[in-house]
């Protein structure tokens, strides 16, 4: 699976993402921008919502995504079908 970055969301901290960290325009690896709440690539500066969408940039399409399933205080991701 590689490296997953899990983030709860900011309108709704019962629900949290997972996403593959790696920009889809350069492929560098996304740092979380506490102050815009953003994922944002230093590379190109492509943007990216707290769910993987691209809300800026030069990326052509979201950051891969995860399923996501809270067990008491474990966190299970496994990759979505298809």
């Amino acid at each position: 699976m590689g490296t997953i970055l899990l983030a709860r969301s900011p309108n709704s901290p019962d629900v949290i993402y997972a996403v593959n960290p790696t920009c889809t325009h350069a492929g560098c690896t996304v740092d979380w921008n506490v102050a815009r709440e953003l994922f944002v690539c230093p590379c190109h500066q492509s943007q990216y919502a707290v769910d993987g969408d691209v809300v800026g940039g030069p990326a052509p399409s979201p950051l891969p995504r995860f399923n996501v399933k809270v067990e008491g205080d474990r966190v299970l991701v496994k990759p979505l079908p298809g």
